[in-house]
């Protein structure tokens, strides 16, 4: 089956939002520095980097 064009509905549900929630509950951005550690040389640490910006 093959669906047409008009039968396609597109729609933006905003999820930076939900995965930024989730992360924070997580601890995400803790837990990463912590396994990978940091350098005091370091602007933005890998935790940081994966962190999802709402």
């Amino acid at each position: 089956m093959t669906a047409s064009p008009l039968d396609i509905r597109v729609q933006d549900i905003d999820h930076c939002g939900i995965v930024a929630g989730i992360c924070d509950e997580m601890n995400l951005v803790e837990q990463i520095n912590r396994l990978l550690g940091t350098h005091a040389q370091e602007i933005i640490s890998a935790g940081q980097v994966l962190e999802p910006k709402e």
